[in-house]
């Protein structure tokens, strides 16, 4: 995946993130997606005092996943960002500010 430049995400903020509606790609609003997870999630591994090979085990997932979601290589599934949530132990608003970033929809109260 291509890294977005300043410019991309200029536009990216000026459309209020609709793909549909922009100029930029599908593709490259997927990498900007992924630019704005990753330092999401590295925080909050950070904030935990987990290493990378830690939050993956507790994920149950690979270390090599986790380095491609932590670079931004790699978009998530609402799966993976599930296990990050459990593994983190989030309140539970937190959910949705991991979820909304990756390019998914916020999850409603009663958590479906």
């Amino acid at each position: 995946m291509q890294v977005p430049s300043k410019q991309d995400i200029q536009v990216l903020a000026a459309t209020g993130c609709n793909a549909g509606r922009s100029t930029i790609s599908l593709q490259l609003y997927l990498s900007l997606l992924c630019w704005a997870f990753r330092p999401l999630l590295k925080s909050w591994r950070k904030r935990r005092r987990l290493s990378p090979l830690d939050l993956a085990l507790d994920a149950g997932m690979s270390q090599r996943p986790l380095r491609f979601l932590e670079t931004g290589r790699r978009q998530p599934s609402r799966y993976a960002i599930r296990q990050f949530v459990e593994t983190f132990e989030m309140p539970a608003a937190e959910p949705n500010v991991m979820l909304m970033p990756a390019g998914f929809t916020p999850q409603s109260a009663n958590g479906s």
